[in-house]
């Protein structure tokens, strides 16, 4: 018998990665191909494989060349998946530059000289959309990050709740 392949904070990849074609179809269909076209919270026990999942997502269709259309409209765009771990993220303002390192990473994107990070988040999310990118955000351990954040200081969590989902 092989040994369970999952090690924490190691995603499983190659061979060891498999079985996951209807979460990946599921995935995919809820946030970028099917009519639903929005948020997922990814949820599951320990040592199941949803980091696997998240960065088999996000190599795997780091090339997604298919152009889809927003539901509800005739406008069609990429997509961008951008994967993040946000497990030692304490505070909105380290999400906010995290994100935004991420997205300028993924697009090469000049730096914007700016001390206020949420702005830095939005203007990356502007420019990803003014080149017509569907961004999908894969935020690994998001919950860690909020539980954190509620026991340290809820008003700050529920802040960045409601701004941002």
């Amino acid at each position: 018998m092989k040994p369970n392949p999952f090690i924490y904070n190691t995603p499983v990849r190659g061979e060891d990665f498999c079985n996951r074609v209807d979460s990946i179809q599921r995935l995919l269909n809820q946030t970028v191909t099917g009519k639903s076209q929005g948020n997922v919270w990814l949820v599951g026990e320990r040592q199941v494989g949803k980091t696997s999942l998240l960065r088999y997502i996000q190599l795997a269709y780091e090339d997604f060349n298919e152009r889809i259309q927003i539901y509800g409209s005739n406008e069609t765009v990429k997509v961008a998946f951008i994967y993040f771990n946000c497990q030692t993220l304490k505070h909105p303002d380290d999400y906010y530059h995290h994100i935004y390192q991420s997205l300028i990473n993924h697009f090469d994107f000049k730096r914007i000289r700016q001390d206020n990070p949420y702005a830095c988040y939005i203007e990356a999310f502007k420019r990803a959309y003014a080149l017509n990118y569907y961004i999908v955000l894969l935020l690994d351990e998001f919950d860690a990050f909020l539980q954190r954040m509620i026991q340290n200081n809820p008003d700050q969590a529920e802040y960045l709740l409601r701004k941002n989902l």
